[in-house]
């Protein structure tokens, strides 16, 4: 899954977006998987972050002519240049500017601290998106099954009931390898949109 919970007993975590969009229905959702003692796994932004993904993989799959590789392309910068204004404007949550900017882009890398942020009014920000944080692909790959994710290296086998991979903490302990599961990702992105072209 994606997002966050607490465990023993198991809650949602309400910081996570998608347990706010519906808190009830989340807190009903974790007591089910609770009483019913179903596995399960969810993958929180940290181990989003920890997970190094660039906008070539999206240009990638742009460039094999399959329509659903070039809409991946599109919506991706539409959605970063929105989580931009978002952040500019104090409606993104966690994501402040600077943080956006460290996180998501390349600003930094030719920019001091104290420069002014590009403007989020324009398009002037897609040319430091560079890096790509794939909240959702996470929990689909980790659908393939722990054994799956452990034979890769992704990450260590749990024989916890929940297990949450991405806690804060010092620098690697998000509970993944975050290259290993970024090549994991690129290659399944790859080879879904290549068996598919006519």
């Amino acid at each position: 899954m994606q997002g966050g919970y607490f465990t023993n007993p198991l809650e949602p975590d309400m910081s996570a977006a998608n347990n706010r969009f519906d808190p009830i229905a989340a807190a009903q959702f974790h007591i089910w998987l609770e009483e019913k003692h179903i596995k399960s796994t969810v993958y929180t932004k940290v181990a989003a972050f920890a997970t190094p993904l660039t906008t070539e993989l999206f240009h990638a799959l742009s460039a094999t002519s399959h329509v659903l590789g070039t809409h991946l392309l599109d919506t991706q910068q539409a959605q970063d240049i929105q989580f931009y204004r978002d952040a500019v404007t104090g409606t993104g949550g966690f994501m402040t500017p600077e943080f956006f900017l460290r996180n998501k882009t390349s600003w930094f890398d030719t920019h001091d601290a104290g420069d002014t942020y590009p403007d989020a009014a324009g398009n002037e920000i897609v040319l430091y998106l560079t890096k790509v944080v794939a909240y959702d692909a996470l929990a689909a790959l980790g659908a393939a099954g722990q054994d799956v994710l452990v034979e890769w290296g992704v990450k260590k086998s749990s024989r916890e009931l929940h297990e949450v991979v991405g806690t804060a903490g010092p620098l690697g302990s998000a509970g993944i390898d975050g290259k290993k599961m970024a090549r994991a990702l690129r290659a399944l992105l790859r080879v879904g949109l290549l068996t598919s072209l006519p």
